[in-house]
């Protein structure tokens, strides 16, 4: 018996110190929004939400948020720039998110995000 009791702390103590459990953020998704956009895109959408919940720039009327691809990789640095890149513009082609350059150069690559929640409304409720 006391071999089963020594094997439960261990396994106590390995979980309150294993890294996988510490300091992480938790990604949330939608099973409806993950099946028919991709996983990387719902949990992208769902980061943008929350985001967007926290966010006090308005713009015509809608939350926006301003953002490099930079800050993105930050954000999910367990994707690639090129993942990133590749969910944003399937997003924006597809309609689910709005996004306006911030300004005119062509080396500033920051630009506001929004979700079309009407489009989301529309296609998963």
């Amino acid at each position: 018996m006391q071999s089963n009791s020594i094997n439960l702390i261990n396994t106590l103590e390995f979980l309150e110190n294993n890294i996988l459990l510490k300091n992480s953020e938790a990604f949330y998704l939608q099973d409806p929004i993950a099946m028919k956009l991709g996983v990387n895109e719902a949990v992208f959408l769902n980061k943008l939400h929350e985001l967007l919940e926290e966010s006090t720039l308005e713009k015509d009327g809608y939350k926006w948020l301003r953002r490099t691809y930079t800050a993105w990789q930050i954000q999910f640095a367990f994707w690639s720039f090129r993942t990133i890149e590749g969910v944003i513009q399937k997003l924006e082609r597809q309609g689910y998110i709005i996004t306006s350059s911030t300004n005119d150069s062509l080396l500033d690559n920051t630009k506001l995000y929004r979700i079309d929640y009407n489009k989301i409304e529309k296609e998963f409720l």
